[in-house]
């Protein structure tokens, strides 16, 4: 079988849900960084394709490029065999697509670069984080509830389905439950807290970890 080339940087979410979901799969890939990307010519001039300056990943298989991190994502369930990451069931489904639509329109700005894109900038100045402002905090404390309330009782967002709304919500959290503001964002009482303890128990979760090393926890040091 043809080995996927990601592009993309590695300690951004939407990779790390990519690799998340062909570990699932049990599918061995190769991670390219983002400024390695094929070149598109333009004007006479050769360029990183948008989507990768954007940071953004894309994914080449069998010499065909698939951008776009919700695509990408979806693509892969479809083209690799291995364990269904969407549900066949409608409702399923539907609870599914809705989280992913919550997660990319919402939870990418309010939770990743409201809140832990602090610690990443603080990491790379060697300075403090600034103090996360009052309005970023009841934007991050709305898009919590309305997680917790599509997660309803269901151990999945999906219901009983592991998918790839877990997947790609997993990889933004597994950075936020280490950072200082989480508990001023999460209660302790939440439902997400024993979601977040399934799916930091999966074996692939663990896998890309170890495989992400060196970047992995960058978020964390800060």
């Amino acid at each position: 079988m043809a080995r996927p080339v990601i592009f993309g940087d590695a300690s951004h979410p939407h990779v790390r849900s990519i690799t998340f979901a062909l570990a699932e799969k049990d599918i061995t890939y190769t991670l390219v960084p983002r400024e390695q990307a094929p070149l598109l010519t333009q004007g006479g001039e050769q360029r990183i394709p948008l989507h990768c300056n954007l940071g953004e990943p894309a994914l080449e298989y069998r010499g065909t490029i698939v951008s776009g991190a919700d695509t990408v994502l979806r693509f892969v369930d479809e083209a690799f065999a291995g364990p269904r990451l969407q549900p066949a069931d409608p409702l399923g489904r539907a609870r599914m697509n809705r989280v992913m639509e919550l997660y990319f329109r919402e939870a990418v700005h309010t939770m990743g670069r409201q809140v832990a894109y602090r610690y990443l900038v603080a990491f790379l100045s060697g300075e403090y984080a600034p103090d996360l402002s009052e309005r970023s905090l009841v934007q991050a404390q709305n898009t919590v509830a309305e997680f917790e309330r599509l997660l309803a009782e269901g151990p999945f967002f999906a219901g009983v389905d592991f998918s790839l709304a877990d997947i790609a919500i997993g990889s933004l959290f597994e950075n936020l439950f280490e950072l200082a503001d989480f508990r001023t964002i999460v209660a302790r009482e939440s439902a997400l807290n024993a979601w977040w303890e399934r799916i930091s128990s999966r074996s692939a979760l663990k896998v890309t970890q170890e495989a992400l090393a060196p970047v992995y926890g960058l978020l964390h040091a800060a």
